[in-house]
């Protein structure tokens, strides 16, 4: 299809297989502007059906003549699945759906200064689209994810896509992942619109905030709600009637405007900071708590790994928390009905951490084996001590293996090293913050969270801080190495190499995201 002045990238559709979208619609006495649902009875025809598949199946065949990995891309397909996914089947091709999913205000914006469609008719078509893509692939391994979120960070969304879809992953070279970052700019998006500007929106209907809420909420696991969304548009879509009466239909969505949200779907918000030991945990609890009061709550798990499925369970038990706040609780971010869990984590250079945990557990009131070894060794023999024992991570590239449970060990048939792994983790999640850039790290944190929790302030108050005040961290580990001697440093050097990877690609994260 070839590009026109609103989209002069172009779109990436085939043009026989758009045309033939249109005469099947046309077929089927709809268009892709009318919002109308086909009727089933259309897909079941017995006289045409085997044609039309037989058509698809042709088409397929020119448009993709070889690949062991094709893109098939139109929106249409949406309302046609039935014969597209019975083409593919009968073509000995596996149907792997990618759903993307962009903020209804956004769609109307865009159709109308396109096409002059008006608002109201714009979310019925998204939510004819969205729907009928949901419903008809809920058999099949799919992804589903946002359109804002491949433009913050595509390399995690592909991470999202080739796990939900059992997919190996694509090798791309520093050439191709270098096109796909210059494509893949913010900028080219003309229209924006958050979350919280739907929901206050009082003009949009009920339904359509319902649907949009729901798909943020990882919506493979929210086939229940699904289904009442499916059946409260189908229930409406009776109204329809003719396309010149949809006026009728959009009076019916109507008389939902005004409609509680919560009454509608109660969806939680919950701050998870997993806590890791010696990482300024301390001083952003102290934010957190000052913010959400009695909604804020830290617990451990029964042992030092507080498993992801645990921890869903304890949220969906404690109905009350706003804020966990957990040194066991191990990544995965849980996935939990009806909820959006936002992560934070901090990372710290991990020779500086060894001299604040040494320096923590001297001053201790606790009877625990660190606590009494600290008090009875200098800070040399304290770290000969952990490092001689068998298993102890607490001062041996610590970080990275906690954030290496964030990624499974497997990635289709490839397994993946405790780097790798943790790696993928940091690119993934969207906060990490540093230790050493504590007050920049809260002022993304901010800005990441801001629609969400927009009363409340994420300022900067660090307290239990054992560094040493007004010194860089250069300064630091040049004080630590003359301490313990040139030997030792480059033994726990030698020992953190991961971990200090794992840092320096933290500080690039954040800085990227504060330039942004």
């Amino acid at each position: 299809m070839k590009s026109q002045p609103d989209n002069p990238d172009g779109f990436f559709e085939s043009q026989p297989i758009v045309q033939f979208n249109d005469a099947l619609l046309k077929s089927a006495d709809r268009s892709w502007f009318d919002p109308r649902p086909i009727d089933e009875k259309w897909f079941k025809d017995p006289g045409k059906r085997l044609h039309r598949v037989e058509q698809a199946k042709k088409l397929l065949a020119q448009e993709f003549p070889d690949g062991d990995l094709l893109v098939l891309k139109d929106p249409r397909i949406c309302r046609l699945l039935p014969i597209w996914l019975t083409a593919l089947e009968q073509s000995n091709l596996e149907a792997i759906p990618l759903i993307i999913t962009r903020n209804p205000l956004e769609v109307s914006a865009s159709l109308n200064t396109r096409n002059r469609i008006n608002k109201n008719q714009s979310h019925l078509l998204w939510l004819e689209y969205i729907l009928q893509a949901e419903k008809k692939t809920r058999h099949l391994p799919r992804a589903i994810f946002g359109f804002d979120d491949l433009l913050e960070d595509w390399r995690s969304v592909l991470i999202d896509c080739f796990d939900a879809l059992g997919i190996e992953s694509i090798d791309l070279t520093s050439n191709s992942a270098h096109a796909i970052d210059q494509f893949l700019v913010k900028d080219k998006k003309h229209f924006c619109a958050s979350t919280d500007q739907l929901l206050k929106d009082k003009s949009i209907s009920a339904l359509v905030k319902k649907s949009w809420v729901a798909f943020q909420a990882k919506p493979i696991s929210l086939e229940p709600i699904f289904d009442d969304l499916n059946q409260e548009y189908e229930n409406l879509s009776i109204n329809l009637g003719n396309f010149q009466d949809m006026v009728t239909m959009q009076k019916t969505l109507d008389s939902e405007k005004g409609m509680d949200l919560t009454n509608a779907v109660d969806h939680r918000h919950i701050i998870l900071h997993y806590h890791l030991f010696k990482n300024a945990g301390t001083s952003l609890d102290k934010i957190l708590k000052e913010n959400f009061k009695e909604g804020w709550h830290e617990y451990e798990g029964p042992s030092s790994g507080w498993k992801s499925c645990d921890v869903a369970t304890y949220l969906e038990q404690n109905k009350y928390i706003k804020v966990l706040s957990s040194h066991t609780a191990l990544l995965p971010v849980p996935e939990i009905p009806n909820t959006t869990i936002y992560p934070i984590i901090f990372i710290r250079h991990p020779i500086d951490r060894i001299r604040s945990i040494y320096e923590f557990e001297r001053k201790q009131i606790a009877e625990t084996e660190g606590a009494i070894k600290a008090k009875e060794l200098d800070l040399v023999g304290y770290i000969k001590w952990r490092l001689s024992r068998n298993g102890d991570r607490t001062i041996r590239n610590f970080q990275c293996y906690r954030f290496s449970f964030a990624i499974a060990q497997k990635l289709g048939d490839k397994e993946l090293t405790e780097w790798e792994r943790a790696e993928l983790a940091l690119k993934k999640l969207k906060f990490v913050g540093v230790v050493e850039k504590f007050n920049d790290s809260i002022r993304l944190l901010n800005k990441l969270l801001i629609y969400q929790y927009s009363d409340v302030n994420f300022e900067s108050v660090q307290i239990n801080v054992t560094q040493i005040i007004g010194s860089d961290i250069d300064f630091r580990l040049a004080q630590i190495k003359k301490q313990i001697g040139k030997k030792i440093y480059d033994r726990i050097l030698s020992e953190n190499l991961l971990d200090i990877n794992l840092y320096e690609l933290a500080v690039q994260k954040l800085q990227l995201a504060l330039d942004k």
